[in-house]
């Protein structure tokens, strides 16, 4: 359990009857200083509790879904980074590779840059455009265009994932539904997620710890279906632990990544 100032606390459940709001709107409601408000504000996005967007302050599990991709992925930025670094070191030269959309997935296709030979099969536009790799072969996939995830999903993408074969997935999250599996918020989403997972000969999770305490309403994939989750920190859920120990899915985080 987060201890929590009296401030703190009377911070975070102004922020949970708004849901978002400004910064510095949040500053003048408290005797203390900009700086004093802002150390609260970390403390309370380290706890979980809420997450942050340039002048903006979020109530967890609830609105970030529903953010811009640029600001989706300006959050939680070195954990993501962390994950997609030890998700490369599990890409072998001449594989063929699924990008799902995605912005830890977006940090994966950042680091592609010294493959010699690799072929990617991405949903993603923010991915293809992070490929700055002349090397490697990239495929996108057909459909309708989601101008909020910058992302193609639908009937054809799925129809296309359907006939194809690859050696390994990447996949995103928006949380974790307790010991059962992972889920979306957008039936769409979740199609084409589970298409992919069903295209490859082995599918990673690539999940922020945060994603481990948020849940959503489509659920797209038993645990059963995961090969291995990468993720930065150890996960805490007992129930979580016990069933991907029970399965024998993988879990890669910093600490384990030579094992």
């Amino acid at each position: 359990m987060l201890n929590l100032t009296k401030r703190q606390s009377e911070i975070y459940h102004i922020i949970k009857s708004q849901g978002s709001m400004e910064v510095r709107d949040l500053i003048p409601r408290f005797d203390a200083s900009a700086a004093t408000i802002r150390k609260d504000l970390t403390a309370l996005a380290q706890g979980g509790l809420i997450f942050r967007t340039h002048g903006e302050v979020h109530l967890a599990g609830q609105n970030e879904r529903m953010l811009p991709f640029a600001s989706r992925s300006s959050l939680r930025t070195e954990a993501k980074k962390t994950i997609a670094e030890l998700a490369v070191r599990e890409i072998q030269e001449g594989e063929s590779i699924l990008l799902d959309s995605g912005s830890t997935t977006l940090e994966i296709a950042k680091l592609l840059g010294e493959f010699q030979q690799l072929t990617v099969i991405t949903n993603s536009l923010p991915a293809v455009l992070a490929i700055q790799n002349p090397q490697i072969s990239i495929i996108i996939v057909g459909g309708i265009f989601l101008g909020q995830n910058l992302s193609i999903q639908g009937p054809e993408a799925e129809r296309y994932l359907s006939q194809i074969e690859v050696d390994k997935a990447f996949i995103c999250s928006s949380g974790v539904r307790r010991d059962v599996g992972l889920v979306t918020s957008n039936s769409l989403e979740g199609r084409i997620k589970h298409s992919m997972i069903q295209a490859a000969r082995r599918t990673y999770a690539v999940l922020d710890s945060i994603k481990f305490q948020t849940s959503s309403i489509e659920l797209f994939a038993d645990f059963s279906e995961i090969d291995c989750i990468i993720t930065e920190k150890a996960i805490q859920d007992p129930l979580q632990q016990a069933r991907l120990a029970q399965l024998g899915t993988r879990v890669l985080i910093p600490e384990t990544c030579d094992t």
